[in-house]
């Protein structure tokens, strides 16, 4: 009987253990996934890089202020309210959060000086992972201008362009 009884000794060590690990595995993962929303808000906490912020100063920008006004239309990447700002004479949808940009039908083209809002529109897209503020339709991921790679997404029913944060300095670059 002493060999069964040092047995499930053993069995209970070995579960006891397991469970510790186990324990030890959620703590940390726990930290991770704190560190990582910790990094997140980071991230969102400035609202302008240095180089965005220098090609956002040379143009005639009026940007948050006390009058700023929510837009009827939130950001599809983190569900928040677009504030307008006005950028030279257009009226734009930014938000603070995510950094990012939307412009209705027609006002990157204004803007960017090209005949359309994305001026390689004609090529192969995707399918975006967001969906159009305006319309809840899934919208499409296309390259903005070739050979640059960058990605911009575009509503197909016509309502506009969602920019990313870092995509705007980048299609004024590419403009430039």
């Amino acid at each position: 009987m002493c060999g069964g009884i040092g047995g499930a000794l053993a069995l209970m060590a070995n579960g006891f253990s397991a469970a510790a690990k186990t324990r030890n595995w959620h703590a940390a993962n726990k930290r991770k996934a704190k560190e990582k929303q910790r990094a997140i808000r980071e991230k969102y906490r400035s609202q302008f890089s240095k180089n965005e912020f220098a090609e956002l100063q040379s143009l005639p920008f009026t940007f948050f202020d006390e009058s700023s006004k929510e837009a009827e239309i939130n950001c599809p990447e983190c569900q928040k309210a677009f504030k307008v700002v006005s950028l030279k004479g257009l009226e734009l949808d930014y938000c603070g959060r995510c950094r990012s940009f939307w412009f209705d039908a027609g006002e990157l083209a204004a803007l960017s000086g090209e005949d359309e809002d994305v001026p390689s529109s004609h090529l192969k897209s995707r399918v975006s992972k967001y969906e159009c503020p305006c319309c809840q339709k899934s919208m499409e991921e296309y390259v903005y201008k070739t050979p640059h790679n960058l990605l911009v997404d575009q509503c197909d029913s016509g309502c506009g362009v969602y920019l990313e944060s870092g995509e705007m300095e980048r299609v004024l670059r590419v403009n430039t």
